[in-house]
C-alpha cells in the first residue's frame, strides 16, 4: 500500500502518540459527520444492544459467550474482505503444536481446510491470518487468580509461539516503512471492559509478570464497545510507530475502526504476495516420540 488510509490519517497526533486528553471540538465534529465514522457507530450501537438483548433471554454463559461470538463473527464477514473465512476451532503448526480453543480464526479462502464439523475446524498456523477473541466483560484481577484479560493474553502466547515458515509471515508497506509480523496477529474485542488507563496498565504488568515482549503475548488491537475505545500496538501497522511507546489509544464511537482498518491491511497485504503452504513440513517425520 502506497499511503495511509484517510481514516488513520485525520487522528490528531497526540491520540497516535498514546498520551491521554480530549479529542478537541472541531475534531470531534469532522469524525461524527465522516459516512464511514457513523457507519462504525451505528455497528458498535448495534452489537452492544445485541448483547444486552442476548443477557435477557439466555442465562448460561456458554450460551451468551456464543451468541456474542457469533455476531461478531457476522460483524466481519458483512465488513471485512470477502478473501477470509471467519471460522472457530484450533490453529497447528508444522510441529504438530496446537493453539488451543480460539473464539474466530481469520482464514485464507485459498488455504486448505480440515474440516471437524460446519465453521469447526483444524487450521495450518501458514493459512491464518490472525485470530481474534471475544469476551463479554472483560475483568482484570491479579495476575495470580483466573480473569478473562489473563485467559485471552495466555491464549495470544500459545497463538503467538506457533511456527510459521518464513515465506508465510505477515508484511508489506504502510506507507514507505515496511513492517511485519514475526507471528500470528492477534486481536480482542470486549462488549464491557475497564478503562483505557486500567487496561494500558494491566497489559505492561502482564508482560512484566511472565517476563514476555509484547510481541509475544499482547493484543494487536484490543477494543473495548461500552467504554468507546481501543487500544493499539505501537508497532507500526496502524499509525506511523511512535518512540517509546509499548501501546496507544483511541477513543470514540466510531472505536470499532481500529480493528477493522488494521484487519483490512493484512488481508491487502496478504494478497499481495504467494504463500505457498508447505505441505511436506505438515507431513515429515518429526522425530522419534518423548
Amino acid at each position: 500500500m502506497d499511503q495511509v488510509p484517510e481514516l488513520v490519517l485525520n487522528l490528531p497526533h497526540y491520540q497516535r502518540n498514546g498520551t491521554s486528553g480530549d479529542v478537541g471540538n472541531n475534531h470531534k465534529k469532522l469524525m461524527s459527520e465522516r459516512i464511514l465514522a457513523k457507519h462504525f457507530e451505528s455497528i458498535r450501537k448495534q452489537l452492544s444492544d445485541f448483547a444486552d438483548h442476548t443477557g435477557i433471554l439466555a442465562k448460561h454463559g456458554d450460551v451468551k459467550g456464543a451468541a456474542r461470538e457469533g455476531i461478531i463473527r457476522l460483524f466481519l464477514e458483512s465488513n471485512l474482505p470477502s478473501q477470509v473465512e471467519y471460522i472457530t476451532g484450533e490453529l497447528i503448526d508444522c510441529y504438530d503444536k496446537y493453539s488451543g480453543q480460539l473464539d474466530i480464526i481469520l482464514k485464507s479462502i485459498s488455504a486448505p481446510s480440515i474440516p471437524l464439523f460446519g465453521i469447526i475446524q483444524t487450521t495450518m498456523v501458514d493459512a491464518a491470518l490472525g485470530v481474534i477473541e471475544v469476551k463479554s466483560n472483560l475483568s482484570t484481577g491479579s495476575w495470580d487468580k483466573s480473569n478473562h484479560l489473563k485467559s485471552a493474553l495466555e491464549t495470544f502466547i500459545k497463538v503467538k509461539s506457533l511456527k510459521r515458515h518464513n515465506n508465510n509471515l505477515i508484511g508489506g508497506n504502510i506507507g514507505l516503512t515496511p513492517v511485519y509480523h514475526p507471528n500470528t496477529p492477534c486481536f480482542l474485542i470486549a462488549y464491557k471492559g475497564p478503562t483505557q488507563k486500567t487496561l494500558m496498565k494491566r497489559l505492561l504488568d502482564y508482560g512484566q509478570s511472565v517476563e514476555l515482549k509484547p510481541d509475544e503475548y499482547a493484543p494487536e488491537v484490543v477494543c473495548v464497545l461500552d467504554r468507546r475505545y481501543y487500544i493499539y500496538r505501537n508497532n507500526g501497522w496502524l499509525f506511523p510507530k511512535q518512540k517509546d511507546q509499548e501501546f496507544c489509544t483511541w477513543s470514540g464511537d466510531e472505536c470499532l475502526a481500529g480493528i477493522f482498518v488494521y484487519i483490512c491491511r493484512i488481508v491487502e497485504t496478504w494478497n499481495g504476495v504467494l504463500h505457498p503452504t508447505r505441505y511436506s513440513d505438515y507431513l515429515r517425520d518429526i522425530g522419534p516420540s518423548a
